[in-house]
C-alpha cells in the first residue's frame, strides 16, 4: 500500500511539473540589424540555442538583456559573440544562461555586414533545472 501511494505521488507531481520546451524562430537578414527578443517560459530553466541557415556575407550575433538594447543603438550596446557566414549549423555554449526565471527576456541581435543577406533559424531549447 505504501508503495502504491508513493507511485501515485510521483505520477501526480510529474503531471504538474513544467517540461522541457523548444521553439524555432526564423530571422530574415536583409542588410539591416535585426533584434530578436526571446522570453523564457520555464522557471529555473537553462537556455541553449542552435543557429542553422545560410548567409551571403557575414552576420555578427550579440546577446544581451533587452533592457540595455536601444533600437537605434543596439549595435553599439551589444558586443558580438559569434560570426555567422556561408551555410552553417552551430550550437550555442550550453549553460550560458542558467537558472533564469520565467518571463525574463534576452535579445539576440543579428548585425550583418553591408550587403549581407540570408536566413537564420534559431532553435531555442529550455530545460528545467533542479528537482521537485
Amino acid at each position: 500500500m505504501t508503495r502504491l501511494i508513493f507511485l501515485l505521488i510521483i505520477m501526480l507531481s510529474q503531471i504538474s511539473c513544467e517540461r522541457d520546451r523548444s521553439e524555432t524562430i526564423t530571422v530574415k537578414i536583409e542588410g539591416k540589424p535585426v533584434n530578436l527578443p526571446y522570453a523564457y517560459h520555464l522557471t529555473r530553466g537553462n537556455l541553449s540555442w542552435t543557429y542553422q541557415g545560410e548567409i551571403e556575407g557575414k552576420v555578427g550575433v550579440c546577446i544581451s538583456e533587452c533592457s540595455i538594447i536601444v533600437e537605434e543603438k543596439f549595435t553599439i550596446n551589444c558586443p558580438q559573440v559569434q560570426i555567422l557566414s556561408g551555410k552553417f549549423s552551430i550550437a550555442s555554449n550550453t549553460g550560458l544562461f542558467e537558472g533564469i526565471k520565467a518571463g525574463k527576456q534576452l535579445c539576440f541581435v543579428f548585425v550583418p555586414e553591408k550587403g549581407s543577406k540570408g536566413i537564420i533559424h534559431v532553435k531555442f531549447t529550455e530545460s528545467k533545472t533542479g528537482g521537485w
